[in-house]
């Protein structure tokens, strides 16, 4: 579980939380595009992750975000991963946790972690929840299309040819849908990594009982 550090650290911790937190809202009501919080993957984040995602794994918890850690302890646990390796990976999704829960203003959250070497979600779609929070771990992050291109996007699928950004790995990644913003959600698709040998490992939090 992620604590906040004492005294004047903690003072500093909170402000830059708070900071956070508004710079996300703020960008949210103004942008069609993924509001992007860039933080580094540690060393023992990456091994962990690596390591995971040569697992076949994908687990799925609903409860309160601040009971993140224990939520997703019990489904490593029954895979058997390794316990130094659960470490950092149960403390970065507390940590998402907690700041999806401020972000979006809910108690209740759902958390995926999921193993991927496939093309996943193939079709460009816009999700269809209040707000998600999405980190990938391991491989190529998530691929969006600008407002302007999103019908585009969302008709022609396979046979679209205009301009795709790539979310990159590690960066926290926040969509939106329509409801969220009057500019409308955001374009998106998994990267296509199918017969490749690629890997990723992701992590998606959206608020509990939220449509998938």
């Amino acid at each position: 579980m992620i604590i906040a550090p004492s005294g004047s650290k903690r003072l500093e911790y909170r402000f830059r939380r708070a900071d956070q937190i508004c710079s996300v809202r703020c960008a949210l009501a103004a942008h069609a595009s993924p509001v992007l919080l860039h933080k580094a993957l540690t060393p023992r984040l990456s091994e962990a992750a690596r390591a995971l995602s040569h697992c076949s794994y994908c687990d799925t918890t609903e409860g309160n975000a601040f009971d993140a850690a224990a939520m997703l302890e019990s489904g490593l646990k029954n895979v058997g991963f390794n316990s130094q390796l659960r470490e950092p990976l149960i403390d970065d999704a507390a940590e998402l946790g907690a700041l999806y829960a401020d972000v979006a203003e809910t108690k209740k959250i759902r958390i995926r972690i999921e193993a991927i070497d496939d093309d996943g979600c193939s079709k460009f779609h816009c999700d269809n929840v209040t707000l998600r929070l999405l980190r990938t771990y391991v491989g190529p992050g998530a691929q969006w299309v600008p407002l302007d291109r999103r019908e585009d996007a969302l008709r022609l699928q396979g046979l679209y040819e205009g301009p795709v950004h790539s979310i990159p790995t590690g960066a926290l990644a926040f969509f939106f849908p329509g409801a969220l913003s009057p500019l409308g959600g955001v374009a998106h698709r998994s990267p296509p990594i199918e017969n490749t040998g690629v890997r990723r490992l992701i992590i998606v939090i959206d608020a509990s009982g939220a449509l998938r």
